[in-house]
């Protein structure tokens, strides 16, 4: 059996987020994108296998697809680049 615990500790978190303070690493675990739920003072609390999988989305190249029970998730494929003068206005 895994000796894992199931979430992440505050020192990981802190080191994650790069702050100390529940608010603030509330604020940047969102614009992460990490699932985090708080606990009731309010720590932010994020399941390992969450934070895993989002590094796995992260770092997969586009094009990757991966399957998780019914859901399939596919990374988009990187758009080519705009010629030039087509720059939105």
């Amino acid at each position: 059996m895994n000796d894992e615990p199931f979430f992440l500790t505050d020192e990981d978190i802190a080191d994650l987020t790069g702050y100390v303070r529940a608010d603030k690493q509330r604020e940047h675990l969102r614009e992460l994108g990490i699932p985090f739920f708080p606990d009731r003072k309010g720590r932010p609390r994020v399941a390992r296998e969450a934070f895993r999988n989002k590094l796995r989305l992260i770092s997969a190249p586009p094009g990757t697809r991966f399957q998780s029970g019914d859901v399939e998730i596919r990374i988009p494929y990187d758009l080519p680049p705009r010629p030039k003068g087509t720059e939105d206005t």
